[in-house]
């Protein structure tokens, strides 16, 4: 099974959960990735392996333009849960994923993503009231109830 299928076939499972039936409903599919260095330009942001929740919102506030989604990547053939940026023109920033690509010479298959669009307001709300970033898609769903 190649990562579309393994995404659709989770999509599916999904589908069958009340408290799914927003995300799959409001949820979009990318596949494949651009690389951070084509949109992020300045220096001195630094991502962290298994650490995506906290990348990708800080990466929302360090950049312009960004948006930030929850959901789901199949990575190596694996489905993980995951935090990911996107840009205006719809291509994926996971600068997590990135790294460990970089680090462990991983990722050679084009990775599918679906998720969710979280606004950057709800994002920096939830981040100032934890004071830390933490995952944010069930939390989301459950406010558009």
């Amino acid at each position: 099974m190649d990562n579309v299928e393994i995404m659709l076939e989770h999509i599916k499972m999904l589908s069958k959960h009340e408290n799914m039936k927003y995300f799959v409903e409001h949820g979009k599919m990318f596949i494949g990735r651009e690389p951070s260095e084509n949109v992020i330009k300045s220096k001195g942001f630094e991502p962290k392996i298994k650490q995506c929740y906290d990348n990708a919102q800080r990466l929302l506030l360090y950049t312009t333009n960004l948006r930030y989604f929850e959901g789901y990547v199949v990575f190596e053939g694996v489905m993980m849960d995951h935090a990911w940026n996107v840009t205006p023109d719809d291509k994926v920033v996971d600068v997590t994923l990135e790294k460990v690509e970089k680090e462990y010479d991983k990722g050679k298959d084009e990775d599918v993503y679906y998720g969710i669009e979280i606004p950057e307001e709800f994002v920096v709300v939830e981040m100032i009231k934890k004071e830390s970033t933490n995952p944010l898609m069930i939390k989301y769903v459950k406010s558009k109830k």
